[in-house]
């Protein structure tokens, strides 16, 4: 199985390394009305999402983005979307527009991702493949999750995190497959297929070396948990149009008899630890 997945993986090692390289382009034209900009097409990728540079008299600003919505024959058409990550509340709204002649750079951040797996074995054997791509720890991404009291990684917190981290990727392990999204749009810009029907044992949310906090709040029992059923949720994650109760009606009773097998001999040694303790101590 491990030989399979590492030939797998190496195959598709090509295909993606010119997401590793940035690509510029210059504002050919833009369309206030739609709120969009076009510019030459440089073998970019629908749903990518880039930097917009405005350029001033004394120096030059990223106060947007552009994600691609469009492209046709040598032209790329892009929504102008804000840019508020680095917005300060305390600090004037800048009023500079992108413009004709403005630079557009994609796959700046490109060399760093975060990658979601089900466990330790694949997620060693994908970062030991992509040698060009600098894995941010899972025990970060995991952190960040709980630092706001989530279990399920939603959109939403996935592009903050990837944001907060400066992230430009992620990698994510769904069912028979291994995705690589654009970090902002959360879009699909290559994937390739992925044998995991052998991955009965899972680790969730996602792998990482950090524990689930419980907290024992309210807010804490009722947050969702989708993602306890790993391939279920992650799959129905980056394809909705694939039902996550229609994945979990597969998924459910398998990883429900292996946790329970599990606890059983966690409890047979735990029971015969304390009879040897017992018997220690007469």
């Amino acid at each position: 199985m491990k030989k399979i997945i590492l030939s797998i993986l190496l195959i598709g090692h090509l295909v993606y390394a010119s997401l590793q390289t940035p690509i510029e382009a210059k504002i050919t034209a833009i369309n206030k009305a739609k709120e969009t900009i076009e510019f030459e097409a440089k073998d970019m990728k629908i749903g990518e999402v880039g930097w917009i540079y405005i350029n001033t008299t004394d120096y030059a600003a990223i106060l947007y983005q552009a994600q691609i919505i469009h492209i046709k024959d040598s032209l790329v058409t892009a929504k102008i979307i804000a840019y508020n990550t680095l917005k300060q509340a305390y600090l004037p709204n800048p009023t500079n527009k992108p413009k004709v002649g403005d630079k557009v750079i994609f796959r700046k951040l490109n060399s760093r991702a975060f990658l979601i797996a089900p466990n330790l074995e694949l997620y060693e054997q994908i970062k030991e493949t992509r040698k060009e791509v600098k894995f941010m720890s899972s025990d970060l991404l995991i952190g960040y999750l709980y630092a706001y009291g989530n279990y399920d990684p939603t959109p939403n917190f996935l592009k903050n995190a990837c944001d907060v981290y400066a992230v430009g990727l992620l990698y994510i392990v769904a069912e028979n497959e291994l995705a690589i999204l654009d970090c902002q749009s959360l879009t699909i810009l290559d994937s390739m297929p992925l044998n995991t029907s052998q991955i009965k044992q899972t680790i969730t949310p996602f792998y990482s070396r950090i524990e689930p906090v419980k907290t024992g709040t309210l807010f804490s029992v009722l947050a969702s948990k989708k993602s306890e059923y790993y391939f279920s949720y992650y799959t129905n994650l980056i394809h909705p149009d694939r039902p996550y109760q229609t994945m979990l009606q597969k998924e459910k009773p398998i990883t429900d008899a292996l946790r329970a097998q599990k606890k059983q001999k966690q409890e047979a040694i735990q029971k015969e630890q304390k009879k040897e303790t017992q018997d220690l101590q007469n």
